[in-house]
């Protein structure tokens, strides 16, 4: 596969707005603020609610990238957030009765419909082999646990399932981005944990593997206070994760975490867009696209 040819269909398809465009946008009303995103075809062209247009957004950036891309092991890894809620959620409403919330669908790598039909209504039909083993695994080993549980569970199932497929012939860049995204996702329990005072044996024992930060060095800092974290964070992250872990109070607490990490993520893999005989030019397509939905919905929900 040409991938220097795939990257140049994804650049000419998919605009990232720039700085001094996101920056204009700080100045608009609520109203005109959404106007601006429809002016810019955000979402898929109809008047939506702000996080659906979010969410249809990303799922254009997935249908384009499987229009041109076929490696199941590459949207496993970027796509990991949203398998996770999908699965997590179906499993909640299999075994506690919670409410399947379909946000929107085809976020997640799997056939969405046929997992619904079997996970809710207990019919497989259409349902292959391999996923029928594959959710029945999960099921057996999300029973008898409550909805926090089963999310955990759930992730580190499929982190195991990435990290067991990763081998000598794998892309070192998604390798590496990988890994990257863990420690983010292991700081970000980390924060989460102190920030809504879990115990640190729920902390230890959710760290995900194969970070590019050692658990144990997250694990050593556990009992230090939000403040004294965000000193050690600041020589791994973006300097400004020290003033952001010292508003702990603020209502947008974890939303500004999340947008820390998120821009950390894309600095840190900076380097991959020059990589275009590889995965690391398109993995730093999707990074900065993600970045600015974040940054686009840290300004729209700072305006509500």
């Amino acid at each position: 596969m040409d991938l220097t040819f795939v990257y140049g269909l994804i650049a000419a398809k998919e605009h990232i707005l720039t700085q001094k465009e996101i920056d204009g946008l700080k100045e608009l009303e609520k109203n005109d603020f959404l106007d601006a995103l429809y002016a810019h075809q955000f979402g898929l062209g109809f008047q939506r609610p702000f996080e659906l247009m979010m969410l249809e957004e990303e799922l254009k950036l997935k249908q384009f990238l499987e229009s041109v891309l076929k490696d199941q092991l590459l949207f496993k890894v970027l796509y990991i957030k949203f398998n996770h809620l999908f699965l997590s959620g179906l499993l909640k409403s299999h075994h506690l009765g919670v409410k399947f919330n379909e946000s929107i669908e085809g976020l997640s790598i799997y056939p969405e419909y046929l997992y619904q039909q079997y996970l809710i209504y207990g019919i497989d039909k259409g349902l292959n082999l391999e996923d029928k083993v594959f959710i029945d695994n999960l099921i057996n080993k999300t029973k008898d646990l409550d909805a926090q549980s089963i999310s955990d569970i759930v992730i580190n199932i499929l982190n195991q399932e990435i990290i067991e497929s990763f081998d000598k012939k794998t892309d070192k860049y998604l390798v590496k981005y990988y890994k990257h995204e863990i420690a983010m996702q292991n700081i970000l329990l980390l924060i989460r944990s102190k920030r809504y005072k879990l115990d640190k044996s729920y902390f230890v024992s959710n760290l995900l593997e194969g970070s590019a930060i050692e658990n144990y060095r997250l694990v050593e800092h556990f009992d230090k206070t939000l403040s004294e974290i965000g000193d050690y964070l600041s020589f791994h992250l973006e300097p400004s994760i020290k003033d952001v872990l010292s508003k702990s109070d603020s209502l947008h607490f974890m939303q500004d975490v999340q947008f820390e990490l998120d821009k950390t993520l894309s600095k840190i893999l900076n380097d991959f867009t020059f990589e275009q005989t590889s995965y690391g030019a398109i993995i730093s397509f999707v990074l900065k696209k993600r970045l600015e939905i974040v940054q686009i919905k840290k300004l729209y929900y700072e305006k509500v």
